[in-house]
């Protein structure tokens, strides 16, 4: 026994000695390892780390087929000052997550594009901004999905393994809703501690959740009926809906509803920022284990723009010229959880 743990030690440090971190970066004047993010995976290895750099520009479409841990900024910068030193994230178009792809962790932006994991097992989106569509297909599972925005309100959101699969977790996402599916052959689904709110349109019947526990989210402007073909009504349980109501559910297992979205929300300028949660709102310490409702509830809450949980300089000031030989600068840091 002691020889097998003394073997496994020595590989896994075998193995993260010999991983390594590129850096992404295609502004002109900058020396990076790459300059698009198709390049950095074809020439990182498995269990390689890739930071994607502060870009006004795309670093283009993106298939992946390796164990690798992809790391931007955020997102909303601009809107939420004082996160980072630049206001552009790093972000790509398209993403394909192909078989060999499996273990990968995501802290990215995908804009404008679609998001597709095939076939793959114990994928992680945490933190991700996604524009537009996110699919899971195939033989997909332990799919893990958390303090993402997914603004898929001109899109769709569809989890749909061809065949029986088994863990499906969205916890503590912003979504912006056109249509959510999640089949019945996802099993084991968590969709606990989301903020979903209208694409602006009617509230339409496109959403359907099945073979889920679903607790602690709210629904702003989501479907007044025929949100939820859960199998099994008394998984919903301690959620909220704003503005529009939905009897099917409301006044019973902890459903709530409040006509005004100023009880439930800050609001404000903040594209993620304003679905905080007012003073009084009926969502705190309504959910279930009396924590509070929606993204910004339970034990890890969203975070604003989606700051990747390293730390991040987001101040620096360095003059034009040196005094004497040195070159005084001021560089203020952050640690993020």
């Amino acid at each position: 026994m002691k020889k097998t743990l003394l073997l496994t030690a020595l590989s896994l440090s075998v193995l993260l000695a010999h991983a390594k971190i590129w850096r992404v970066n295609n502004v002109p004047g900058v020396a990076a390892d790459f300059t698009t993010a198709q390049a950095a995976h074809d020439g990182a290895s498995a269990n390689d780390t890739i930071y994607l750099e502060s870009s006004p520009t795309s670093y283009g479409d993106l298939i992946t087929t390796k164990k690798l841990t992809w790391i931007g900024l955020g997102y909303f910068l601009a809107q939420n000052t004082g996160l980072q030193f630049h206001n552009n994230t790093g972000f790509v178009s398209n993403v394909t997550v192909n078989p060999g792809s499996d273990g990968s962790l995501f802290q990215i932006s995908s804009t404008p594009g679609n998001f597709t994991i095939n076939s793959c097992s114990n994928i992680t989106l945490l933190r991700c901004y996604i524009e537009y569509s996110l699919f899971v297909y195939g033989s997909s599972n332990h799919i893990t999905i958390t303090q993402c925005y997914l603004n898929v309100g001109s899109g769709l959101l569809y989890i749909q393994p061809s065949s029986t699969q088994f863990v499906f977790t969205l916890t503590n996402n912003i979504i912006r809703v056109n249509a959510i599916n999640v089949n019945q052959n996802a099993y084991q689904v968590t969709f606990n501690n989301n903020t979903l709110f209208s694409n602006g349109g009617a509230p339409n019947n496109n959403n359907f959740i099945d073979n889920a526990t679903i607790s602690n989210n709210i629904f702003y402007g989501v479907s007044t009926t025929g949100l939820f073909d859960a199998g099994f009504p008394s998984n919903v349980t301690n959620n909220l809906w704003v503005t529009y109501n939905n009897p099917t559910f409301v006044g019973s297992n902890g459903n709530i509803f409040t006509a005004s979205p100023s009880t439930a929300f800050v609001l404000g300028a903040s594209p993620d920022g304003q679905y905080k949660l007012a003073v009084g709102s009926p969502a705190i310490g309504t959910g279930a284990g009396n924590v509070d409702m929606g993204a910004y509830g339970g034990a890890n809450p969203y975070i604003v723009s989606m700051i990747p949980a390293i730390p991040t300089i987001y101040q620096l000031s360095v003059p034009a010229n040196a005094t004497g030989s040195t070159l005084p600068c001021t560089v203020s840091t952050r640690a993020n959880n």
